[in-house]
């Protein structure tokens, strides 16, 4: 190869460079995306402006809540998940990032449906939903009890595990309506196992919120208890990570309530 080549294919290079360069970007937004500001449309629209005020009973069956929990939980994580405007478009709302990860909880809709449905774009959706249920998970997560280490119990702390483990023999009828209220849970998520995880918990941790706010929205009767049944084979030993003063505080108190006004007779015999 002489110079004259080189120079040449050179040259070719650079002006290829140079096109790629300034060609203009199609569209900074998709114009069917702009119209979710500029003429109030999308599913986050349907459900604030028309559902809100038309039909509160299918408001609540969109997102499984109603417009006051809803606008509870976002007061709580409002600040986790809002975002700065910038000089080139607005930022999507602490509102919308909410309505789109709860509605893909309770649907288990593709992030691609979400998109045309709520007119955002399919990447933004699946960097908003993990982000969503993060800042729920770490919101509501000391609604968790957890139970005290086996080691140097007390005979108040064994009562108390014993009473957490019958507790939770009802996981198996909490799946079932967790899963009924949350439809995602019952698709294949087609996540990555980190964002799968956050997102099961968001789930449980929802549930422990609206099960607070709205007590008669479930209605499921307790489970024959087997009597033969001793904390040791539910309850598992805890990770080393240390619990907020607020979640201890909570167990203490159940501790409280379990040895005291709220204690059952047959329990010193099963701790």
């Amino acid at each position: 190869m002489d110079v004259e080549e080189i120079v040449l294919i050179t040259l070719i290079i650079g002006a290829s460079a140079a096109l790629l360069l300034n060609r203009k970007r199609r569209w900074w937004v998709r114009p069917w995306i702009e119209q979710r500001e500029t003429n109030s449309q999308g599913n986050s629209n349907l459900l604030h402006n028309e559902l809100a005020v038309l039909d509160k009973e299918n408001y609540k069956n969109f997102i499984r809540m109603d417009e006051d929990t809803f606008n509870d939980l976002l007061k709580l994580i409002e600040n986790d998940i809002q975002k700065q405007d910038t000089k080139f478009r607005n930022a999507i709302s602490a509102k919308d990032r909410l309505s789109v990860t709860l509605r893909y909880l309770a649907t288990g809709e593709s992030y691609k449906s979400l998109s045309f449905s709520f007119r955002m774009g399919q990447s933004t959706i699946a960097g908003i939903i993990p982000e969503v249920c993060i800042a729920i998970y770490n919101n509501l997560k000391n609604q968790y009890l957890k139970p005290f280490p086996f080691r140097n119990m007390t005979w108040q702390q064994r009562i108390f595990n014993y009473r957490l483990s019958r507790a939770r023999r009802v996981v198996e009828n909490a799946f079932g309506i967790l899963t009924n209220r949350f439809r995602v849970l019952l698709n294949i998520i087609s996540l990555d196992p980190s964002k799968a995880q956050t997102l099961t918990l968001a789930c449980i941790v929802l549930h422990n919120f609206l099960r607070t706010r709205s007590p008669n929205g479930y209605d499921v009767k307790e489970q024959n208890i087997d009597r033969r049944f001793t904390f040791k084979y539910t309850l598992s030993r805890q990770a080393g990570n240390r619990s907020t003063a607020s979640a201890l505080d909570n167990r203490n108190e159940f501790v409280q309530y379990v040895n005291g006004i709220g204690a059952v007779e047959w329990q010193n015999d099963l701790a």
